[in-house]
């Protein structure tokens, strides 16, 4: 049958598009969540100084104590 190879590539692409959709949905729903939780957008300057001050275990606005080490 000389269509078969079309045919099992035409459903891997497909099935690959599935994934691509399905992994769009859930970082769309993580953004979603991170917005609401931290009331600041993703990748805006709020959120970056958010993320820093966070992983830097400080007050706004002052450099943590893991950042100075």
């Amino acid at each position: 049958m000389p269509w078969g190879g079309a045919v099992a590539a035409r459903r891997e692409c497909r099935h690959r598009t599935l994934l691509h959709v399905h992994l769009l949905l859930h970082l769309h729903r993580t953004a979603s969540m991170i917005t609401h939780v931290n009331s600041t957008y993703l990748f805006t300057l709020s959120y970056l100084t958010w993320a820093v001050t966070r992983d830097n275990e400080g007050p706004p606005g002052h450099v943590g104590t893991r950042a100075l080490a």
